[in-house]
C-alpha cells in the first residue's frame, strides 16, 4: 500500500496536480513490534507538526460497490487494534531427562498452552462498532443480533 500512495504522489506531481491544501505522507513501522519503537507514537509524541492535518486516510480502510458500480459504503477505520504480550512461566522440581516425570513444567505449560488455544474468545462491541454492524446489516442484509 505504501508503494501505491508514493507511486499515486509521483504521478499527481507529474500531472501538474496542485492540492488546495498539503498533502503529507506518514510511512512509519513498528505497530507490531511490541513497544520496541512504533512511529507513529515517535511523531505524535515529538514531531506533531509534521503529522497535523485537517484529514487522515488510513490504508485499512475501503469501499464496496454493487454489481452495477454503485458506491455501497464507504468505510473509514475508527479505530485501531492493539497487541498484547503474555509470559508463561511454569516451574516444579522437575527430573532428570534420562528419566522423565509426568508431574514436570513442559507438560504443564503444554495443557496450559492448549486451553488457551482451545478457549474461544467472546465477541465484544464498543459504541463504535456495535453502531457500524448495526447499520451495516440494513445494507447488506442480515440480523442483527446483540451478543
Amino acid at each position: 500500500m505504501a508503494a501505491v500512495w508514493v507511486d499515486t504522489l509521483i504521478r499527481l506531481r507529474k500531472e501538474g496536480y496542485r492540492p488546495k491544501r498539503a498533502i503529507k505522507m506518514a510511512l512509519t513501522c513498528g505497530e507490531e513490534a511490541g513497544a520496541a519503537f512504533i512511529g507513529a507514537e515517535y511523531l505524535a509524541k515529538h514531531e506533531r507538526q509534521l503529522i497535523d492535518a485537517a484529514f487522515a486516510l488510513n490504508e485499512f480502510a475501503y469501499g464496496v460497490l454493487d454489481a452495477q458500480g454503485h458506491r455501497v459504503v464507504m468505510e473509514i477505520e475508527a479505530g485501531e487494534k492493539t497487541d498484547q504480550d503474555y509470559l508463561f512461566e511454569v516451574t516444579n522440581p522437575g527430573g532428570h531427562s534420562s528419566r522423565p516425570l509426568k508431574n514436570n513444567a513442559i507438560y504443564h505449560l503444554a495443557a496450559g498452552l492448549t486451553r488457551i488455544g482451545n478457549y474461544v474468545f467472546p465477541v465484544q462491541l464498543n459504541d463504535t462498532t456495535r453502531t457500524y454492524f448495526s447499520r451495516m446489516s440494513n445494507i447488506v442484509g442480515g440480523a442483527w443480533v446483540t451478543p
